[in-house]
């Protein structure tokens, strides 16, 4: 068993020394403090409110399938080409699959840095955030139709420009609960 904010080795039921006793728990969101001024949070990417396992059960059925009649008219034919394209359709499919499954977003406010990034699989997305030039922090819900489906963590920075540092995050609580936490150590409150 290991930590889930710093993948530290943990014995069943034990506190993690690392993190000690600064650590929060979200509905799906850890977080953990050290210092007034360094912050660590963990995001799964696959909760069981996002229906992550589904969703891959469900590409993979879909990239089974159509490999399974494309590669099928293809091979028949003896096309490279076509075989070719099934494996690497197949691979970027799986590939998306193990992702979801796997990865988590990290957040990481340290020396005047906030950092985000994914993994443990490489993913596009991750970003460096000078501190000082954040001016504020907000969350809005992305919907569609009417329907949440996520939480985003966005920052006012002192060019004008909104970035959004996490999206993904399932809950409204967690979101709040993650600039709260980020505010506090940066001094906003």
């Amino acid at each position: 068993m290991r930590c889930a904010i710093c993948d530290a080795p943990l014995a069943p039921g034990a506190e993690c020394e690392a993190c000690g006793d600064d650590v929060v728990e979200g509905d799906y969101l850890v977080l953990a403090r050290s210092g007034d001024e360094t912050l660590r949070a963990v995001l799964p990417w696959n909760y069981p409110g996002r229906g992550g396992q589904a969703i891959s059960a469900v590409l993979f059925l879909i990239v089974s399938a159509l490999a399974t009649l494309v590669g099928g008219s293809f091979t028949m034919r003896f096309s490279a080409t076509g075989v070719v394209v099934v494996g690497v359709f197949g691979a970027a499919i799986a590939y998306l699959v193990a992702a979801s499954l796997r990865n988590r977003t990290t957040v990481v406010l340290e020396d005047g840095v906030l950092s985000v990034s994914h993994g443990p699989l490489p993913w596009p997305g991750a970003q460096r955030v000078d501190t000082r030039t954040i001016e504020q922090l907000g969350v809005t819900a992305a919907t569609y139709r009417g329907r949440v489906l996520d939480y985003r963590l966005h920052a006012r920075l002192s060019n004008g420009q909104r970035c959004t540092l996490v999206h993904r995050l399932a809950t409204e609580a967690d979101a709040a609960l993650l600039a709260e936490h980020l505010e506090r150590a940066l001094g906003f409150e």
